[in-house]
């Protein structure tokens, strides 16, 4: 992501050079935003009743969590790197990559597997990843030097494999039992079609913007999995990680 990013910081370059006296340059804006990542939806969901996927032949057998149902995402964080073309002063296009990061609510799991295992264990479920590229194409009101714009957001995501484990800790072998998805199973990062909306605040003083980034982001990530524990069968599963986030930060920008 960072080597797009440096491709496009080098078009917009090249092409303010060529078409200087056109000052198409000078319609572009570099910015950046930081702030939290909110899961909203069934991804913030932390209902494991819901979350409970069993064999179809046989709901005595059970599979692993159903994340369309549940994701148990936490609050985190996210940052955005943001290039704007100004078609007029009020229509703008975009191109902006984003990194957002959310925790997982270990506790529920925790008790959860506990009981399914009727002893206790130690769950762990590693955070949630997820890189977007995204276009955009928006309207932008201005009040003075005051501004509030709209837009609508289409792209790419990448999200690191949901993977997570219960350590049996109840077991007398040495290392524990552990159940979890296969460790001979490949745990590929997933990719889904992103789309959304973003609002934005901001004040323009001079070249410099200051204001409020939101955004909503909504993706469907496809994946398969198959847990056990060494010495039994590990039973595949397809399932779908379904996100839902609001994002909101701060919002820096400089304009050329």
């Amino acid at each position: 992501m960072i080597k797009t990013l440096l491709t496009m910081v080098l078009f917009f370059v090249l092409t303010g050079t060529i078409f200087g006296q056109s000052k198409l340059f000078e319609k572009v804006t570099f910015s950046v935003s930081i702030g939290s990542a909110i899961p909203v939806g069934n991804y913030s969901s932390s209902s494991i009743q819901n979350a409970q996927l069993f064999l179809p032949e046989d709901d005595r057998v059970f599979l692993g969590l159903d994340k369309s149902k549940a994701g148990f995402a936490q609050t985190g964080f996210n940052y955005r790197f943001q290039i704007e073309y100004l078609f007029s002063p009020k229509i703008h296009t975009f191109i902006r990559l984003g990194r957002s990061s959310n925790p997982v609510i270990n506790e529920v799991l925790e008790t959860f597997f506990s009981d399914r295992f009727m002893g206790t264990v130690s769950f762990h479920h590693d955070n949630y990843q997820l890189g977007t590229a995204l276009s955009g194409l928006g309207y932008r009101k201005a009040f003075g030097n005051w501004s509030v714009s709209l837009a609508a957001l289409l792209g790419y995501g990448q999200m690191n494999y949901p993977y997570y484990q219960a350590e049996l800790l109840f077991t007398t072998t040495d290392p524990k039992l552990v159940y979890s998805h296969s460790p001979f199973a490949e745990r590929p990062n997933l990719s889904s079609l992103v789309y959304g909306g973003l609002f934005n605040f901001f004040y323009q003083k001079r070249s410099f913007r200051f204001g409020i980034d939101s955004s909503i982001e909504l993706a469907n990530f496809d994946y398969e999995m198959s847990n056990g524990t060494p010495g039994t069968s590990y039973l595949p599963f397809n399932n779908v990680l379904k996100t839902s986030l609001i994002n909101l930060g701060l919002h820096v920008g400089y304009s050329f």
